[in-house]
């Protein structure tokens, strides 16, 4: 895959300014890197290597947005969507319209991140036979974080396309030719989250300056994400234990006022990892999640399904997340891109200055956390429902200002019923507790890249079904062709995207494109 992954080699003199502060440390374009002898050699190296798999995550920020949106049905598309020219891609994308030529199934920026954090995990360690000054300890809380980077890179790649390269090694030098064929998603995962418990504890808790523990890998993080790859895993157990590893007061969710300030101006107190932006002149940190859902019609806005969702509260409750709240009940306009609070008692807004118009893109905050915990208690036994319950009632639904709790169901069997009775009544129980939560989560992250991950991953269980996953995919399509998409749907293979042609060509036939698509790409 010599497209995709070659980095050409620049200067170095780069380096030195991706150090000291914020503005420095990510204000540059992502660098080259080489492995002789004038370089790998003192920590200032290794650690601007590491920057360029962050500023990486960066330019790849846009690309997961939509992966885990546009088939989601927590967003539409907005008055100022065209449907032209890029927008086309989207526009095929959520209609399931998806091809190998699309230009959404470009994954090379994320797999240029990859290879950032490969360089430093295999030639960091030697930097410290040069730099006295690179203690042990340091130097492994550089390769934490690049294993945390790569990890979650390929966790977005995994849930996206299932099965795609796995590529572990930093190659020496930039004309090395990158063919390899794909590995399969569970073996990549499995992979990944060894590697994550095994440096989680050699990263950093935390760093002087608050942006800094928001935004670059500490342990929490590490946490955060071991829990979230362990409940896509199945690994119920697994994602309790390290969603426990958060104890009681490290993170606070805040008061229900305060539910803007996790946007506005960012790196909250419930924040564990969000990627750092900084709206300046040079562009470096610039993104366009403002312009995106633009007050007055952005690209994309709530969607009907999510607007019904919070109409449908209890009179006596409140959603701050919600309707005329969390977004306007005009233009459907997401706010937490857009504004600098949300006046729950006076309903005033004010506008984020154009100065300050690139958000941080938050990847976990306590909030997943509740979420992961009480998801994996129901995947263990409807008994656990009311635990799984006031996890969210007491945490991110309080916040949100719900006072009435979510309604548990005891299920006590008739006499005379089956074990198959029993079964079934307990399965309908599971799914229907299981769907009640992503509709909790999509009130909580719509617009954050979770939702359509959210719909395949309990679409996967037995007590919920593919069914699940038809009706909240085929109210996008086109009616004349839904009948046609509601069969590819009984696919799993149309559930994940294309390799796109670009990277099949590359590979000079042995990258193996998603069965589904193959005859798309017979020809190359």
């Amino acid at each position: 895959m010599k497209l995709m992954l070659k980095i050409r080699l620049i200067p170095l003199l780069l380096y030195s300014m991706l150090l000291v502060s914020c503005n420095d440390w990510l204000d540059v374009e992502p660098v080259g890197v080489q492995t002789n002898k004038t370089f790998w050699q003192t920590k200032e190296e290794v650690e601007g290597v590491l920057a360029s798999s962050y500023i990486q995550l960066r330019k790849s920020m846009n690309t997961m947005l939509f992966w885990g949106e546009l088939r989601g049905n927590g967003l539409k598309f907005g008055p100022n969507f065209k449907g032209v020219g890029s927008e086309e891609y989207q526009s095929d994308m959520r209609e399931l319209n998806i091809l190998p030529t699309n230009d959404i199934t470009q994954y090379k920026e994320l797999y240029k991140g990859i290879s950032y954090a490969n360089h430093v995990i295999k030639l960091g360690p030697g930097a410290r036979d040069y730099d006295v000054t690179l203690t042990k300890s340091l130097l492994n809380s550089y390769l934490a974080e690049a294993v945390f980077l790569r990890s979650l890179y390929y966790f977005y790649l995994v849930r996206t396309f299932r099965d795609v390269p796995y590529i572990t090694d930093a190659y020496d030098t930039d004309e090395a030719e990158f063919r390899v064929d794909k590995t399969s998603g569970k073996k990549i995962l499995e992979s990944v989250l060894a590697d994550l418990k095994k440096y989680a504890t050699k990263c950093k808790p935390g760093y002087e300056a608050v942006w800094q523990t928001k935004g670059r890998a500490t342990s929490w993080a590490c946490y955060a994400l071991i829990a979230d790859i362990s409940l896509w895993l199945g690994d119920y157990a697994g994602a309790i234990e390290y969603c426990d590893k958060f104890p009681s007061g490290t993170f606070s969710l805040g008061e229900m006022e305060d539910w803007m300030d996790v946007y506005y101006p960012g790196n909250s107190s419930e924040s564990i990892f969000e990627l750092q932006y900084k709206h300046g002149d040079d562009g470096l940190q610039q993104n366009n999640l403002f312009s995106t859902f633009e007050s007055g019609g952005g690209n994309l806005i709530v969607s009907d399904y999510l607007n019904d969702l919070f109409l449908s509260i209890d009179p006596s409750d409140i959603d701050v997340r919600g309707y005329n709240l969390g977004y306007l009940n005009l233009t459907k306009c997401v706010w937490k891109y857009i504004g600098t609070e949300t006046d729950v008692t006076a309903n005033q807004r004010s506008v984020r200055p154009q100065s300050e118009r690139s958000p941080n893109f938050i990847f976990y905050r306590y909030a997943d956390i509740a979420f992961i915990k009480a998801e994996a208690l129901i995947m263990q036994s409807i008994d656990n429902m009311g635990q799984a319950y006031s996890i969210l009632d007491e945490t991110v639904r309080k916040r949100a200002g719900y006072r009435k709790p979510l309604p548990v169901v005891v299920y006590e069997p008739e006499k005379g019923d089956t074990d198959q009775e029993i079964a079934a009544a307990r399965a309908k129980i599971q799914g229907d507790a299981l769907k009640l939560i992503v509709d909790e989560r999509l009130k909580e992250f719509y617009a954050e890249g979770k939702s359509w991950y959210d719909i395949l991953r309990i679409s996967r269980v037995k007590s919920v079904g593919i069914q699940y996953l038809k009706d909240c995919l085929l109210p996008h399509v086109p009616s004349n062709k839904r009948q046609i998409k509601n069969n590819d749907l009984n696919n799993v293979d149309f559930h994940y995207l294309p390799i796109n042609d670009d990277e099949i060509r590359a590979s000079g036939g042995i990258l193996k494109q998603n069965p589904f698509y193959k005859k798309f790409s017979d020809k190359i």
